[in-house]
């Protein structure tokens, strides 16, 4: 008898599929520890900016460059969001990283940061922790606000 988790696979079956991702995949080949130095470069010191439509959905974009090179090019926010899709060990192991490490949240409007802490689970509000919040970050009156995350 196997237990249901409400997904309608069982738990036997996400140990064979968890081994069959862990065999075919190069980088769940790899230890742990060298899995969280590539996550670290990847998800680590960026500054995400969210933006909304002008169109009637009113629907949220999401850029990103790192920190401490704010000449860099902002490229799509779902380039980071892509490790969290791959698989389910993926996930788990990088759906917090964002929030835990020592990012910046920045928006042009009230609007976006509700929107952001709506969609946050409890969890990564928690484990965010607010280190500071500057609602005129950006040039002045553009209504910019900034998050930085304590990493």
């Amino acid at each position: 008898m196997s237990i249901s988790l409400g997904t309608g696979i069982d738990t036997i079956s996400k140990v064979a599929i968890s081994d069959i991702n862990r065999w075919k995949s190069p980088l769940l080949r790899l230890p742990a520890e060298l899995r969280n130095e590539i996550f670290t470069h990847l998800l680590n010191n960026l500054e995400i900016r969210m933006s909304y439509s002008q169109n009637k959905y009113m629907q949220i974009a999401a850029v990103y460059r790192p920190l401490d090179h704010p000449e860099a090019i902002w490229r799509p926010a779902t380039h980071l969001t892509a490790i969290t899709a791959t698989c389910r060990q993926l996930r788990a192991e990088t759906r917090y990283l964002l929030f835990t490490f020592d990012n910046a949240f920045s928006g042009q409007s009230g609007w976006c940061l509700e929107v952001l802490l709506k969609r946050l689970s409890e969890e990564q509000r928690r484990l965010a922790g607010l280190h500071r919040f500057s609602p005129s970050y950006g040039r002045a009156g553009e209504g910019f606000f900034l998050i930085q995350m304590r990493g």
